[in-house]
Parts: structure tokens; C-alpha cells; sequence
């Protein structure tokens, strides 16, 4: 164990003699140390214990984060160190009271993002497609998820919350109202103007851009979804854009060129979108492709999505003709057994126990009612149980 101690100290002092602005290291060995730094201090907790422990090495790093000369990418790895160290949700009880002591390395990243937001807006987007514009923009994505969770996190967040464990402090959420007020709507744009160029000549980094930020507002709407409340402020940034971000989700679903694994993402997105938003509307051309990629997806995971996004569009007041399609739908997946696949199944039933509740729901009589939804449930009934099995 002292030898690895006594090996990470060389290490840390190595690396961050080379971040240290005063030695004047060539601009690329500055940026590839940060980028060692940070990645060290996210995936390993004796190093980041190492770094957080080191008050003079903290010193180092934040003087290299001042410094006007120090690169960009430089600058917004050693952000990621000081953040990563809050470790404010992932399994953590956060205990802080004030974001004085960590603020600053937060508003420099996203600082670094307006920045680039700014140069897309002063120049034509296709002379702004250098890597080390898609490199800082995902590096800031990946610091700043540091302080959200992804759809399996919230998944577990979600039993938490059951149990009474409180898991979301005061702090994480000043931080995350700052991410949905500053990098959302950046993130926005950004798909927006990766769409129009893509539409126009296929092009893989900004393929891979675009999905990197796809990701990025996943994990931001999974944790609005599981983590702040419905009427809390915190999701009322998140709501004035979430129909753009439909919108967005909309072009992938129609496109013809849209992959599997893109679409995985897209409905996931959507599904947080519909979860997260009570002001979005489909049209029937645009609901029928959803189903059509049920249809010919072999992707369990992607079905459900679908689902899961359908059930909630079929809850709108006001679109009984919508629903009534949406809840036709689910119904034969139901009654699809045993050639439905039992998640698409459970998530179908979910979805309709949600959307029919109550009988004073505008389309509960015009659908489930005089569709005969009921008979239909009861008649599909020694199939559900075949499918949970013996009890």
C-alpha cells in the first residue's frame, strides 16, 4: 500500500509540474496533463482522496485555471478536477451549505461553453467544427454530468426517495438550475445547427457531436425527472425549452437516416420530454412512425421507449382521436402474447393503468369505455398469467 501511495504522489507531482503554469510547458503537454488529471481524479478515489488532501497541488491547479495563457482545454480539465470532488449526487450524501468554497470552477465551465456558444453565433457553424471546439464542449458535458445522473441513476434514485433517503442537497440544486439556465439551452442550439448541417452533407465528428449532446440533455431530463420536484423552480427552465428539445427529437424519429442506437437515445429523450412536460403534442403522421419503429425494432429497449413515450402523450386533455390510436396500439402489443416481448407487455399495461385512472379523463368514455378496453384486458387475462408464470 506505501508503494502505492508513494507512486501516486510521483505521478501527481509529475503531471502537475506540467500544469504548472510558472514552467511554461508547451501548450500540448499542458492540455494532455489536465486531461490525465482529471480522468485520474474521476475514475480513481484514492487519487482524487490524494488531490483533494494536497493543498498546494489545489493551489497549483487553480492558479494554471487563472492563468489568461493557459490553454482551453487545459483550463476546463482542471475545472473538472475541483467539480468531480463534490461528487454532489452519484450515491453521495452531500453535506455542503454553500457553493462559495466551489462555484468558480463550475461558472468556468460554463464560461468555456458560452464561449463557444458566441463563436457559432459570430461565424458561420461550418468554419467552427474543429476538434478542439467538439473537445472542450464534450469535456464540459462530461464534467458537468459529474453532478447529475443518468437513467439508471435515477432508476435507483427512484427507490431511494421510496425509502425516505434524502439524496439531493440545496447545492446540487443551485448547480443543476445553473446547468438547465446556461448549458441547456447552448446544448439546444447546438443540435439545431448540427441537424441543419448534417441534413446537408453527412459528416461523423458532428454525427458523433450531436449524439454526445443528445446524451448530455438525457442525463440533464432524467434528473429533473427523478430528482426535483414538479412545481419546484428548478423545472421551470427545463420546461420553457423543452419543446424545442421535442422538436429536435421529432427531426430524428422522422429522418430516414436515423440508426438504431440514435434512436434509442432520441425516445429516450423523449420519454423524459413527455414525463417532464404536459404542453407537448403529436401529430398523427409523427405518432405513426413511432409505432412503426416498434414494429421493426428487435431492440427491447428501444420498444419500450416507445411505449413509455406513447403512454404519455395519450394522457393530453383534448386529443381523444390521439389517444384513441395510442391506447389501440398498446392494447394489441397486450394482446400480442406470447409473441410480445414481456417488457413491452409490462410497460404497455403500465401505460394504460396511467392513462385510463379516472373516469373523468375527456377521452375515458369515448375510448376506453366504447372500445370495449375492459373486456378486451379480461379476455387477455390466462395469457398475463401464463407470462408471470406460477405463484
Amino acid at each position: 500500500m506505501q508503494v502505492i501511495v508513494q507512486s501516486n504522489a510521483s505521478v501527481l507531482a509529475l503531471i502537475s509540474g506540467l500544469v504548472d503554469n510558472k514552467y511554461r510547458s508547451p501548450i500540448t503537454s499542458q492540455i494532455v496533463a489536465a486531461k490525465s488529471l482529471y480522468a485520474l481524479s474521476d475514475l480513481n478515489s484514492q487519487i482524487r482522496a490524494d488531490i483533494s488532501n494536497d493543498e498546494s497541488l489545489l493551489n497549483v491547479l487553480a492558479c494554471s485555471i487563472d492563468a489568461k495563457d493557459c490553454p482551453a482545454l487545459a483550463r476546463i480539465n482542471l475545472c473538472g478536477i475541483f467539480i468531480v470532488r463534490l461528487q454532489l449526487i452519484k450515491g453521495v450524501l452531500c453535506n455542503l451549505t454553500s457553493l462559495e468554497d466551489h462555484s468558480k470552477p463550475f461558472q468556468k465551465v460554463l464560461a468555456i461553453l458560452k464561449d463557444q456558444d458566441d463563436k457559432r453565433s459570430r461565424q458561420d457553424f461550418p468554419r467552427l467544427v474543429g476538434l478542439e471546439s467538439f473537445d472542450l464542449i464534450s469535456t464540459s458535458f462530461d464534467i458537468l454530468e459529474t453532478l447529475v445522473c443518468d437513467e439508471d441513476d435515477a432508476c435507483s434514485n427512484a427507490s431511494d426517495e421510496e425509502m425516505g433517503v434524502e439524496t439531493f442537497s440545496v447545492v446540487s440544486q443551485s448547480f443543476l438550475m445553473e446547468i438547465i439556465s446556461v448549458a441547456v439551452p447552448i446544448s439546444v442550439r447546438l443540435l439545431q445547427d448540427l441537424q441543419k448541417e448534417l441534413e446537408e452533407k453527412i459528416d461523423q465528428g458532428k454525427a458523433d457531436m450531436a449524439i454526445r449532446t443528445l446524451e448530455f440533455l438525457n442525463n440533464i431530463g432524467w434528473t429533473i425527472e427523478s430528482r426535483i420536484p414538479e412545481k419546484q423552480e428548478s423545472r421551470f427552465g427545463w420546461k420553457d425549452i423543452a419543446l424545442d428539445i421535442w422538436n429536435i427529437c421529432l427531426n430524428y424519429i422522422t429522418g430516414d437516416c436515423t440508426g438504431e442506437a440514435e434512436l434509442e437515445l432520441v425516445l429516450g429523450l423523449a420519454w423524459i420530454i413527455t414525463r417532464t412536460s404536459f404542453d407537448i403534442d403529436i401529430s398523427k403522421p409523427d405518432l405513426e412512425k413511432i409505432i412503426k419503429i416498434f414494429r421493426e425494432t428487435s431492440s427491447e429497449n428501444l420498444q419500450t421507449k416507445c411505449i413509455g413515450t406513447l403512454g404519455k402523450l395519450a394522457c393530453r386533455q383534448g386529443q381523444i382521436e390521439i389517444n384513441q390510436e395510442i391506447g389501440i396500439f398498446l392494447m394489441t402489443v397486450i394482446q400480442g402474447l406470447p409473441r410480445s416481448p414481456v417488457d413491452a407487455v409490462i410497460e404497455s399495461l403500465d401505460a394504460l393503468f396511467d392513462i385510463y385512472a379516472d373516469s373523468a379523463f375527456d377521452y375515458d368514455t369515448p375510448v376506453f369505455v366504447q372500445c370495449g378496453f375492459l373486456r378486451h384486458l379480461q379476455e387477455t387475462l390466462p395469457k398475463l398469467y401464463t407470462m408471470v408464470g406460477p405463484h
